[in-house]
């Protein structure tokens, strides 16, 4: 091949792509290209013989040189594209007459395209370069070198093209491709055999043409999630997000309905209900190719208004102490929980349960204070308390004597009975300064109910007074049973109660 021949080709090819290349691609960069998806591609263009019959890039004599073809093929979603074309083209300086200057190509091409992504042509828009490789068979009828004859002839070989394209829509792409196929036998094409040209005839093409896709180009959106609060407050505001997978074609448009006739946009939003209820709060997210949605609920509450703490009362048990005596406090108290609590007792001490237990040492009045406390605000409240000191001759800690039984009908003291008196005896003559009262009692099937019971009372007092108890530490009563006593349980006893 002359090297003007192979300089004029390349500077056609150079020509047209300059000449794509100064499309305005602000204006069509909103389509997209599309991925996974079966293509056809139809191209028309001139064509190009070089070899041993011409020698020129493009040659006009004896005709106009045209190509047309058509290809099939698959996009994938990185930017490869198989396929397979035909093609028919005229080459009016490939032989001496118009009739055998036709010739037929079946293309098998592989296509690389170079966008800003590289690992994928997905959401891929404006011009874009390519480049494609494979391999063709071009038949038709060749004279014949040395007869007038001629007979149908098949050439092989590799073929390269290079080109642009650029999306006219999320369907349709326009491209612009040089193309030069290598054929061999070099007189399967031409019926010459190395005369003018190298071993091998050069079939090219420049052309022009669409590739039509099946599928759309843009890709919906996908929503990867929605997060948001589930309870709110009337009048709270609250923070909803929506993350959106990087597939999406631009641009895409979101918006939130939260059920209650108000609209939101964005990705991040903020909204308060203004009144309680359940509400479905839904986002979508759409493009020109479709929408997506995905929904949450939301609990809205009414506005509580926080209670203070309010100290009904406090009770002192017992309320008549000395300084051994154990006292517990409670307090009745209205708020809204959590409450907190802080007694002070006076004397030094404090504590923070609702319900505590306190021994004061010495004797004297106090002034016991309660704090409640909750997150609305405090309340106060005091309590006077006389605290006397212990009296070890009464034994205070003693609250009860053994109680005397009789037999039924009788108000005379038993062996058992006489025993239980005289162990409240010893009790008495240690605890000189106790004073007790003896209650009798009769049980409903006794006679005379009332006057047995306060005999019972009287033998035990005598009992006592005989065995050096004086008498007025005594005091007694009796009471009849008008009904019958718990299982168990008798009333033919008297009892010897400690009296404070």
């Amino acid at each position: 091949m002359k090297p003007l021949a192979v300089t004029r080709f390349f500077a056609a090819l150079a020509l047209t792509l300059i000449v794509c290349v100064g499309v305005p691609v602000e204006a069509l960069s909103q389509p997209v290209r599309s991925v996974q998806s079966v293509y056809v591609r139809p191209q028309i263009g001139v064509a190009s013989y070089v070899g041993d019959r011409n020698a020129a890039l493009f040659s006009f004599d004896g005709g106009f040189p045209y190509a047309a073809g058509l290809e099939l093929g698959y996009q994938f979603e990185r930017p490869y594209s198989a396929g397979l074309a035909y093609q028919f083209a005229k080459f009016p300086s490939i032989a001496p007459e118009d009739a055998t200057s036709a010739r037929h190509s079946i293309n098998a091409l592989f296509r690389y395209t170079f966008s800003r992504n590289r690992a994928t042509l997905r959401n891929s828009t404006g011009l874009a370069p390519y480049v494609t490789v494979g391999a063709h068979a071009t038949f038709g009828n060749v004279p014949s070198n040395s007869t007038d004859d001629s007979k149908t002839r098949v050439a092989f070989g590799p073929l390269a093209a290079v080109g642009v394209d650029v999306p006219l829509s999320d369907y349709v792409t326009f491209f612009a491709e040089g193309t030069a196929r290598v054929a061999f036998p070099d007189d399967a094409t031409d019926g010459l055999e190395a005369e003018k040209f190298a071993g091998f005839d050069l079939l090219n093409t420049l052309g022009t043409g669409l590739k039509i896709s099946l599928k759309s180009g843009a890709t919906p959106p996908g929503i990867v999630s929605i997060q948001g609060p589930s309870r709110l407050d009337a009048d709270q505001p609250g923070t909803f997000t929506a993350t959106i997978d990087g597939d999406a074609t631009l641009p895409v448009e979101y918006r939130w309905d939260w059920g209650d006739g108000e609209f939101s946009t964005g990705l991040e939003v903020t909204h308060a209900f203004s009144k309680p209820g359940r509400y479905t709060v839904t986002f979508v997210a759409s493009n020109r190719a479709g929408s997506r949605s995905e929904a949450l609920t939301v609990e809205v509450v009414p506005v509580v208004v926080p209670v203070p703490p309010n100290i009904r009362s406090i009770t002192a048990t017992p309320d008549t102490v000395d300084t051994r005596t154990p006292v517990r406090f409670t307090a009745d108290v209205q708020g809204d929980a959590p409450l907190s609590y802080h007694w002070t007792f006076g004397d030094g001490s404090t504590s923070s349960m609702l319900s505590p237990t306190h021994i004061f040492k010495e004797a004297g009045t106090y002034t016991v204070l309660l704090r409640a406390t909750n997150a609305a605000g405090d309340d106060l409240q005091t309590f006077r308390l006389n605290v006397a000191a212990y009296d070890t001759l009464s034994c205070p800690q003693i609250s009860a004597l053994n109680s005397v039984r009789f037999e039924t009908n009788s108000s005379i003291l038993t062996e058992a009975g006489q025993r239980a008196a005289r162990q409240n005896v010893q009790t008495l003559r240690a605890c000189p300064g106790m004073r007790v009262r003896i209650t009798g009692s009769a049980s409903p099937s006794e006679r005379n109910q009332q006057a047995l019971a306060e005999d019972r009372a009287r033998a035990v007092m005598e009992f006592y007074t005989t065995n050096g108890i004086s008498a007025q530490r005594i005091t007694m009563d009796g009471e009849a049973g008008e009904t019958s006593p718990p299982p168990g349980e008798s009333r033919q006893r008297a009892d010897t109660i400690p009296l404070r």
